[in-house]
């Protein structure tokens, strides 16, 4: 079987708009290439599924993240297609430029992220369930809410407490932080009926200092695969790793940018508590901020770089009790012995 679908594999490149779907289909053999235009709607969405027929079985698809108008053939191709993955329009056109393709229209987006599909197929994110996605879009929203009640209460400041404004910003900021409280009981109800994502939420929160709602963002917003994924690219993938920047004789310092901005937020609240409320990570930080060799101008910016790190301490406890799928334990436990034989041949 696995011979079969290498010889059947296909590309699919999608290129989105609001109102329609431009699709390029190319084959891991000599077969010729074929594209098609579909509508953004269900109708068109199936019409896609049935021009692909037998080639959905065994097709990688590749679709750029276009806001919300992909949320449809993504969703719809996730029931026919064993890989369907997004991708940032801006990777997607340094790939086309990349590729010696200086026209820019949809045709040829299409074919290039068909491309794109045939250069990934070693890449490990995954896109995930469509309850899965169901369960993020709810924890992002929880989240919207309790931001917007910050920004209501920061209008408070200069305002008169007895004044119309004042009572009606803070009537509005508590509404929705009980709102937000009350949603996160719901959330917690549909995530029990998730398997895989309550038991990756289980776990984070057995970690020391992980709370429910580092946990909740844990859980919704990690690969769905990330036991196959190496922590190293986890932790690139959150936006935690220290990327280079050098060409010949010159080198910047190593900068971090980049990630999944709500799983790098809800792990810096768990940084923050893990060094001034439970102090189990103030030793870690502490030793960090004070390094004389860290080239920083300022006080806050030996915070962030320390917080940063914890940052990344946490998530790497969370990832390997994930992995281990075992809860947190205060002793380390014992990795299992390897021959001497199998460590040479290693």
């Amino acid at each position: 079987m696995e011979s079969v679908l290498q010889v059947l594999f296909s590309f699919l490149g999608i290129d989105v708009s609001k109102g329609m779907l431009e699709v390029f289909l190319c084959y891991s053999d000599s077969r010729k290439a074929r594209s098609s235009r579909f509508p953004n709607t269900q109708e068109g969405c199936l019409a896609l599924v049935a021009w692909l027929g037998e080639d959905a079985h065994g097709c990688r698809v590749v679709l750029e993240a276009t806001s919300r108008y992909h949320r449809l053939v993504e969703r719809t191709l996730l029931g026919s297609c064993p890989v369907v993955e997004l991708l940032n329009p801006r990777r997607a056109r340094a790939l086309s430029i990349g590729l010696g393709l200086s026209d820019k229209d949809d045709k040829v987006d299409a074919k290039v992220l068909s491309q794109a599909a045939r250069l990934l197929q070693e890449r490990e994110i995954a896109v995930p369930t469509i309850e899965a996605q169901e369960l993020r879009d709810f924890s992002r929203a929880i989240d919207q809410m309790k931001e917007d009640a910050g920004k209501y209460l920061k209008r408070l400041e200069g305002l008169s407490p007895e004044s119309a404004a004042f009572k009606a910003l803070l009537k509005t900021a508590q509404e929705l932080k009980d709102l937000a409280a009350a949603q996160e009981l719901i959330w917690a109800e549909k995530a029990a009926q998730e398997p895989n994502t309550w038991r990756i939420y289980k776990l984070a929160m057995s970690v020391p200092s992980v709370g429910k709602v580092t946990a909740r963002a844990v859980s919704v917003e990690l690969p769905p695969n990330v036991e196959k994924v190496s922590m190293r690219k986890i932790v690139g993938y959150a936006g935690l790793a220290p990327r280079r920047h050098a060409s010949g004789d010159k080198s910047l310092p190593p900068a971090i940018y980049g990630g999944n901005p709500r799983l790098r937020t809800a792990l810096f609240m768990a940084a923050m508590n893990s060094v001034y409320r439970t102090k189990w990570n103030l030793a870690f930080y502490q030793a960090l901020k004070d390094r004389k060799h860290i080239s920083v101008k300022t006080e806050g910016g030996r915070h962030l770089k320390a917080i940063t790190a914890v940052m990344r301490k946490l998530l790497c406890n969370i990832i390997a009790v994930i992995k281990r799928n075992e809860p947190w334990q205060k002793v380390q436990p014992a990795r299992p012995h390897v021959p001497a034989s199998k460590q040479a041949a290693a």
